[in-house]
């Protein structure tokens, strides 16, 4: 089958936080909105799975006209970045305003704090003077799973084709379609009639391609997709806890927060008791930019006998 994306490719990198100077922005579409000077927390999950990658954003003291603004708008970036590095986009989702949430000061309080660092009234008991707006974000969910395709193709017509107008019709970028999906033909013609990432899943279901958007960007994986010897990070014990294998083929490693990281990249292990090139399943982070919290952690899906060598080495 031939190419049908671009591949976007990851700078490597290993991580030294030589600053703490952290920042945390979000550019609002719709609302013409940039907030970055107030306090944030920002938690994700970014996973390989099929369903969509979750947000939740926490912005401090927001004005009431900004609350508002937010309710005629939907789509979200978060950008993350260490010092004088460049803005990473750690996190593109929707808001569902149903799911948005002011919270108020406590009853005979005055919110008078400007800031959990500003502050001059005990910054150690966050919220009792600061108000926080709870935002929900779903990656690329108004994207795909409200959009709809019906159109029919007569005479002949590829799989890549197909593949291609289920992805244009989802709304989302391509980030990566493997080049060992292999292409069929449909010589009598075919109809693509229905919500195209369901589509899209039962035309990939046959070669047990998976798919999973980030970030607004799909991915469409084969099993036997190899590294070919290109990483986003080094991951070793100078940078980050140790291994932590919570099952038979699952390895959680925690380490500090890594903006540019997504689900589908891959990771170079340099650990006493693993060393080897992993693709990411899934991260969960938390940030603020505050000053608290800025933390990863990588999780692996490794074949057992990876882990059962793992193992032998502690072992020994």
């Amino acid at each position: 089958m031939g190419r049908i994306m671009t591949t976007i490719e990851s700078e490597i990198k290993v991580i030294k936080y030589n600053s703490l100077d952290f920042h945390l922005r979000l550019e609002i579409a719709g609302a013409d909105l940039v907030i970055e000077d107030m306090d944030i927390d920002v938690e994700f999950i970014k996973t390989r799975a099929e369903e969509p990658n979750k947000s939740t954003v926490t912005i401090w003291n927001l004005s009431d006209d900004i609350f508002k603004k937010l309710f005629d708008t939907y789509a979200v970036d978060v950008y993350a970045w260490f010092g004088d590095d460049e803005p990473s986009l750690i996190f593109r989702g929707y808001t569902d305003p149903k799911s948005m949430v002011k919270m108020h000061a406590v009853a005979g309080r005055i919110n008078t704090a400007k800031g959990f660092l500003a502050s001059t009234v005990k910054q150690d008991n966050k919220g009792q003077f600061d108000i926080p707006t709870v935002i929900e974000l779903i990656d690329s969910k108004v994207n795909y799973l409200a959009s709809k395709i019906n159109k029919t193709y007569f005479g002949e017509v590829t799989s890549t084709q197909l593949i291609n107008d289920c992805i244009e019709a989802m709304g989302v970028g391509i980030g990566f379609i493997s080049e060992d999906l292999p292409e069929k033909t449909y010589k009598n013609g075919y109809k693509l009639i229905g919500k195209p990432h369901a589509v899209l899943k039962t035309l990939l279901d046959a070669s047990g391609a998976k798919f999973n958007v980030t970030n607004g960007f799909i991915y469409v994986q084969m099993p036997t997709d190899k590294n070919n010897d290109t990483y986003a990070v080094v991951l070793n014990s100078e940078n980050s806890m140790q291994p932590d294998q919570q099952s038979d083929d699952t390895i959680v490693i925690s380490t500090r927060l890594i903006p540019f990281l997504n689900a589908n990249d891959w990771v170079k292990l340099e650990f006493k008791e693993l060393e080897s090139l992993e693709q990411v399943y899934e991260l969960r982070g938390k940030c603020n930019n505050y000053g608290t919290a800025g933390t990863t952690d990588v999780i692996i899906k490794v074949p057992v006998e990876k882990t059962k060598k793992k193992k032998a080495k502690k072992a020994e």
